[in-house]
Protein backbone atom coordinates (compact mmCIF):
# COMPACT_ATOMS: atom_id res chain seq x y z
CA UNK A 1 0.00 0.00 0.00
CA UNK A 2 1.05 3.56 -0.36
CA UNK A 3 1.31 4.28 2.97
CA UNK A 4 1.88 1.51 5.82
CA UNK A 5 1.75 3.13 8.94
CA UNK A 6 -2.12 3.44 9.99
CA UNK A 7 -3.64 3.86 13.22
CA UNK A 8 -6.63 0.93 12.80
CA UNK A 9 -8.14 -1.97 15.24
CA UNK A 10 -8.59 -6.21 16.20
CA UNK A 11 -9.13 -7.49 12.61
CA UNK A 12 -12.57 -8.67 12.48
CA UNK A 13 -15.13 -9.18 10.01
CA UNK A 14 -18.07 -7.65 11.39
CA UNK A 15 -17.97 -4.25 13.06
CA UNK A 16 -18.19 -3.49 16.90
CA UNK A 17 -21.79 -1.97 16.42
CA UNK A 18 -23.07 -5.49 15.47
CA UNK A 19 -22.62 -6.54 19.31
CA UNK A 20 -23.04 -3.14 20.48
CA UNK A 21 -25.25 -2.93 23.49
CA UNK A 22 -27.85 -0.64 24.84
CA UNK A 23 -27.36 2.16 27.50
CA UNK A 24 -28.92 0.14 30.13
CA UNK A 25 -26.61 -2.65 29.88
CA UNK A 26 -23.78 -0.40 28.48
CA UNK A 27 -21.77 0.91 32.35
CA UNK A 28 -18.94 -0.95 33.13
CA UNK A 29 -15.30 -1.26 33.88
CA UNK A 30 -12.99 0.24 31.13
CA UNK A 31 -10.93 -3.10 31.51
CA UNK A 32 -12.99 -5.80 30.34
CA UNK A 33 -14.74 -3.39 27.44
CA UNK A 34 -11.71 -3.68 24.84
CA UNK A 35 -11.51 -7.22 24.71
CA UNK A 36 -15.36 -8.49 25.30
CA UNK A 37 -17.77 -8.99 23.29
CA UNK A 38 -21.74 -9.18 23.93
CA UNK A 39 -22.17 -11.82 26.19
CA UNK A 40 -25.89 -12.63 24.81
CA UNK A 41 -25.83 -15.48 21.91
CA UNK A 42 -26.86 -13.49 18.91
CA UNK A 43 -26.01 -12.80 15.11
CA UNK A 44 -25.32 -9.97 12.46
CA UNK A 45 -26.01 -10.44 8.96
CA UNK A 46 -24.28 -7.37 6.05
CA UNK A 47 -24.70 -6.63 2.67
CA UNK A 48 -22.64 -4.29 1.19
CA UNK A 49 -21.40 -2.95 -1.71
CA UNK A 50 -18.07 -1.25 -2.79
CA UNK A 51 -18.90 1.07 -6.43
CA UNK A 52 -17.33 0.72 -9.48
CA UNK A 53 -13.30 1.33 -9.22
CA UNK A 54 -10.64 1.29 -11.45
CA UNK A 55 -7.70 -1.73 -11.16
CA UNK A 56 -5.01 0.15 -11.94
CA UNK A 57 -5.45 0.24 -15.51
CA UNK A 58 -7.05 -3.38 -15.33
CA UNK A 59 -10.27 -2.41 -15.70
CA UNK A 60 -13.09 -1.54 -13.42
CA UNK A 61 -15.18 -3.73 -10.67
CA UNK A 62 -17.41 -3.14 -7.86
CA UNK A 63 -17.25 -5.48 -4.79
CA UNK A 64 -20.45 -6.97 -3.25
CA UNK A 65 -20.09 -8.62 0.48
CA UNK A 66 -22.04 -10.58 2.33
CA UNK A 67 -20.59 -11.27 6.21
CA UNK A 68 -23.01 -13.38 8.91
CA UNK A 69 -22.12 -13.92 12.25
CA UNK A 70 -23.66 -16.17 14.64
CA UNK A 71 -22.60 -16.12 18.53
CA UNK A 72 -23.02 -20.07 19.38
CA UNK A 73 -22.62 -20.02 22.85
CA UNK A 74 -21.08 -18.80 26.16
CA UNK A 75 -19.94 -19.79 29.16
CA UNK A 76 -18.90 -18.17 32.00
CA UNK A 77 -15.72 -19.83 34.10
CA UNK A 78 -16.02 -22.64 31.70
CA UNK A 79 -12.15 -23.12 30.87
CA UNK A 80 -9.31 -22.23 34.24
CA UNK A 81 -11.81 -20.11 35.29
CA UNK A 82 -11.81 -17.80 32.31
CA UNK A 83 -15.09 -17.30 29.97
CA UNK A 84 -15.38 -18.70 27.15
CA UNK A 85 -17.43 -18.18 24.12
CA UNK A 86 -17.85 -20.04 20.73
CA UNK A 87 -19.01 -17.72 17.60
CA UNK A 88 -18.93 -18.80 14.15
CA UNK A 89 -18.58 -16.51 10.78
CA UNK A 90 -19.55 -17.04 7.01
CA UNK A 91 -18.60 -14.02 4.61
CA UNK A 92 -18.75 -14.11 0.84
CA UNK A 93 -16.99 -11.54 -1.55
CA UNK A 94 -18.04 -11.65 -5.04
CA UNK A 95 -15.79 -9.40 -7.47
CA UNK A 96 -18.96 -8.46 -10.19
CA UNK A 97 -16.32 -8.08 -12.79
CA UNK A 98 -12.90 -10.74 -12.90
CA UNK A 99 -10.93 -7.20 -15.19
CA UNK A 100 -8.23 -8.33 -16.89
CA UNK A 101 -6.20 -9.48 -14.02
CA UNK A 102 -8.31 -12.64 -13.98
CA UNK A 103 -9.86 -11.98 -10.02
CA UNK A 104 -11.85 -14.84 -8.97
CA UNK A 105 -15.85 -14.96 -8.50
CA UNK A 106 -15.91 -15.49 -5.13
CA UNK A 107 -13.90 -15.33 -1.95
CA UNK A 108 -15.17 -16.92 1.00
CA UNK A 109 -14.01 -17.21 4.50
CA UNK A 110 -15.92 -20.01 6.82
CA UNK A 111 -14.07 -20.24 9.87
CA UNK A 112 -14.81 -20.35 13.97
CA UNK A 113 -13.82 -18.24 16.85
CA UNK A 114 -12.85 -19.62 19.94
CA UNK A 115 -12.76 -16.55 22.70
CA UNK A 116 -10.86 -17.44 25.89
CA UNK A 117 -10.70 -14.83 28.36
CA UNK A 118 -9.61 -14.18 32.06
CA UNK A 119 -10.30 -11.47 34.38
CA UNK A 120 -8.30 -10.72 37.14
CA UNK A 121 -8.23 -9.05 40.47
CA UNK A 122 -6.78 -5.94 39.72
CA UNK A 123 -9.18 -5.89 37.28
CA UNK A 124 -6.99 -6.72 33.91
CA UNK A 125 -8.32 -8.79 31.17
CA UNK A 126 -6.53 -11.64 29.36
CA UNK A 127 -7.74 -12.99 25.91
CA UNK A 128 -7.02 -15.43 23.50
CA UNK A 129 -9.17 -15.76 20.27
CA UNK A 130 -8.73 -18.55 17.76
CA UNK A 131 -10.02 -17.94 14.31
CA UNK A 132 -9.39 -21.86 12.36
CA UNK A 133 -10.95 -21.90 9.36
CA UNK A 134 -11.36 -21.86 5.82
CA UNK A 135 -10.37 -18.98 3.63
CA UNK A 136 -10.42 -20.23 -0.01
CA UNK A 137 -11.38 -18.99 -3.67
CA UNK A 138 -14.88 -20.66 -4.20
CA UNK A 139 -13.16 -22.59 -6.76
CA UNK A 140 -10.38 -23.93 -4.56
CA UNK A 141 -12.24 -26.13 -1.85
CA UNK A 142 -9.26 -27.77 -0.83
CA UNK A 143 -6.69 -28.37 2.19
CA UNK A 144 -4.78 -24.79 0.92
CA UNK A 145 -7.38 -22.76 2.12
CA UNK A 146 -7.53 -24.31 5.83
CA UNK A 147 -5.88 -21.77 7.99
CA UNK A 148 -5.39 -21.64 11.75
CA UNK A 149 -4.87 -17.52 12.33
CA UNK A 150 -5.10 -16.87 16.06
CA UNK A 151 -4.41 -13.62 18.90
CA UNK A 152 -3.34 -12.14 21.96
CA UNK A 153 -4.24 -9.38 23.93
CA UNK A 154 -4.50 -8.02 27.37
CA UNK A 155 -6.08 -4.87 28.88
CA UNK A 156 -4.77 -3.40 31.58
CA UNK A 157 -6.88 -0.28 33.82
CA UNK A 158 -4.96 3.20 33.91
CA UNK A 159 -8.65 4.00 35.82
CA UNK A 160 -11.85 2.89 36.47
CA UNK A 161 -12.90 4.46 32.22
CA UNK A 162 -9.42 4.06 30.85
CA UNK A 163 -7.78 1.21 30.11
CA UNK A 164 -4.63 0.13 27.54
CA UNK A 165 -4.48 -2.44 25.26
CA UNK A 166 -1.37 -4.72 23.53
CA UNK A 167 -1.14 -7.85 22.12
CA UNK A 168 -0.74 -9.24 18.65
CA UNK A 169 -2.86 -11.19 15.70
CA UNK A 170 -0.91 -14.04 14.55
CA UNK A 171 -1.95 -15.27 11.03
CA UNK A 172 -0.13 -18.42 9.72
CA UNK A 173 0.47 -18.30 5.66
CA UNK A 174 -1.32 -14.83 5.01
CA UNK A 175 0.10 -12.27 3.60
CA UNK A 176 0.50 -10.05 6.70
CA UNK A 177 1.19 -12.38 9.34
CA UNK A 178 1.36 -10.38 12.07
CA UNK A 179 -1.02 -7.59 13.06
CA UNK A 180 -0.28 -5.41 16.31
CA UNK A 181 -3.46 -5.06 18.95
CA UNK A 182 -2.41 -1.06 20.49
CA UNK A 183 -4.16 1.54 22.12
CA UNK A 184 -6.59 2.68 24.91
CA UNK A 185 -10.69 1.96 25.40
CA UNK A 186 -12.17 5.13 27.03
CA UNK A 187 -15.61 4.69 28.58
CA UNK A 188 -16.22 9.06 28.46
CA UNK A 189 -19.43 8.83 29.87
CA UNK A 190 -22.46 6.35 30.17
CA UNK A 191 -23.09 7.01 27.07
CA UNK A 192 -20.38 7.64 24.50
CA UNK A 193 -17.37 5.36 24.37
CA UNK A 194 -14.06 5.61 22.02
CA UNK A 195 -11.90 2.74 21.04
CA UNK A 196 -8.79 4.54 19.68
CA UNK A 197 -6.61 0.98 18.66
CA UNK A 198 -4.45 -0.28 16.44
CA UNK A 199 -5.57 -1.57 14.00
CA UNK A 200 -9.75 -0.05 14.47
CA UNK A 201 -10.79 3.21 16.13
CA UNK A 202 -14.51 3.74 16.83
CA UNK A 203 -16.28 6.21 18.61
CA UNK A 204 -19.62 4.80 19.64
CA UNK A 205 -22.69 6.87 21.06
CA UNK A 206 -25.66 5.34 22.51
CA UNK A 207 -27.76 8.64 21.75
CA UNK A 208 -31.40 7.23 23.27
CA UNK A 209 -33.09 4.01 23.83
CA UNK A 210 -33.43 3.23 20.40
CA UNK A 211 -30.35 4.21 18.95
CA UNK A 212 -26.83 3.94 18.21
CA UNK A 213 -24.59 6.54 16.63
CA UNK A 214 -21.10 5.62 15.20
CA UNK A 215 -17.79 6.67 13.25
CA UNK A 216 -15.12 4.23 12.53
CA UNK A 217 -11.85 3.94 11.29
CA UNK A 218 -10.46 0.35 10.04
CA UNK A 219 -7.58 -1.21 7.81
CA UNK A 220 -8.88 -4.24 6.37
CA UNK A 221 -6.11 -7.14 5.02
CA UNK A 222 -7.90 -10.51 3.69
CA UNK A 223 -6.15 -13.06 2.50
CA UNK A 224 -7.40 -16.37 0.46
CA UNK A 225 -5.84 -19.66 -0.87
CA UNK A 226 -6.30 -19.55 -4.97
CA UNK A 227 -6.97 -21.57 -7.40
CA UNK A 228 -4.75 -22.95 -9.74
CA UNK A 229 -6.35 -22.10 -13.18
CA UNK A 230 -4.56 -23.53 -16.31
CA UNK A 231 -0.62 -22.14 -15.98
CA UNK A 232 -2.02 -19.14 -13.90
CA UNK A 233 -1.13 -20.13 -10.38
CA UNK A 234 -1.02 -17.76 -7.66
CA UNK A 235 -1.25 -19.52 -4.74
CA UNK A 236 -3.05 -16.58 -2.60
CA UNK A 237 -4.72 -13.30 -3.06
CA UNK A 238 -4.92 -10.74 -0.40
CA UNK A 239 -7.49 -7.42 -0.34
CA UNK A 240 -6.17 -4.54 1.60
CA UNK A 241 -7.90 -1.11 2.32
CA UNK A 242 -8.46 1.66 4.73
CA UNK A 243 -12.10 2.28 5.58
CA UNK A 244 -14.03 4.88 7.36
CA UNK A 245 -17.14 5.26 8.06
CA UNK A 246 -20.35 6.32 9.82
CA UNK A 247 -23.24 4.31 11.12
CA UNK A 248 -26.83 4.03 12.55
CA UNK A 249 -28.24 1.44 14.57
CA UNK A 250 -31.99 1.43 15.18
CA UNK A 251 -33.48 -1.14 17.77
CA UNK A 252 -37.23 -2.02 16.25
CA UNK A 253 -37.77 -4.09 19.04
CA UNK A 254 -35.55 -6.50 21.52
CA UNK A 255 -35.17 -8.99 19.44
CA UNK A 256 -34.34 -7.20 16.13
CA UNK A 257 -31.90 -4.01 15.37
CA UNK A 258 -31.36 -2.52 11.68
CA UNK A 259 -28.29 -0.95 10.73
CA UNK A 260 -27.37 1.31 8.11
CA UNK A 261 -23.24 2.37 7.48
CA UNK A 262 -21.57 4.45 4.87
CA UNK A 263 -18.54 4.77 4.29
CA UNK A 264 -15.48 4.96 2.17
CA UNK A 265 -12.88 2.77 1.49
CA UNK A 266 -9.56 4.15 0.42
CA UNK A 267 -5.69 3.00 0.05
CA UNK A 268 -7.01 -0.07 -1.99
CA UNK A 269 -4.62 -2.39 -3.47
CA UNK A 270 -4.69 -6.38 -4.38
CA UNK A 271 -1.71 -8.62 -4.38
CA UNK A 272 -0.51 -12.05 -5.65
CA UNK A 273 1.54 -14.17 -3.99
CA UNK A 274 3.27 -15.34 -7.56
CA UNK A 275 2.51 -13.63 -10.74
CA UNK A 276 2.22 -15.42 -13.89
CA UNK A 277 0.88 -14.96 -17.66
CA UNK A 278 2.61 -11.52 -17.93
CA UNK A 279 -0.36 -10.09 -14.96
CA UNK A 280 1.37 -7.93 -12.01
CA UNK A 281 1.44 -9.09 -9.12
CA UNK A 282 0.20 -5.86 -6.92
CA UNK A 283 -2.69 -3.50 -8.26
CA UNK A 284 -3.87 -0.38 -6.70
CA UNK A 285 -7.69 0.54 -6.77
CA UNK A 286 -9.04 3.52 -6.85
CA UNK A 287 -10.91 4.82 -4.42
CA UNK A 288 -14.84 3.70 -3.52
CA UNK A 289 -17.66 4.55 -1.29
CA UNK A 290 -19.91 1.90 -0.12
CA UNK A 291 -23.42 1.67 1.70
CA UNK A 292 -23.77 -1.58 4.29
CA UNK A 293 -27.18 -2.61 5.16
CA UNK A 294 -27.19 -4.81 8.63
CA UNK A 295 -29.81 -7.05 10.32
CA UNK A 296 -28.58 -7.88 14.06
CA UNK A 297 -30.37 -9.36 16.74
CA UNK A 298 -30.34 -12.20 19.88
CA UNK A 299 -30.76 -15.75 18.87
Amino acid sequence: MKHKLRLVVASVLVPVLAMAQWPESHAEDASAAPLQGSLDPGYSLWLSQVEDSDFDGNGESSMLKFESTWAAAYFGQGFFGGDVSVDFFLNSTFPLSSTSLKLPDQLIQLAMDLELLWRYENGSVFQVDLEPGYYFDMEDFSFDGIFFPFSLAVAIPLNPDLAGVIGSHVRPGFERGFLPILGVDWSISEAVDLQLQMPESRLTWYAAERWIFTLGFEWISESYALEKNGGLDRKMLTFESIDMEAGVVFRLNDEMRLALVYGESTEREVEFEKTGMMLPRVSDIDDGQYLKLGLLGPL
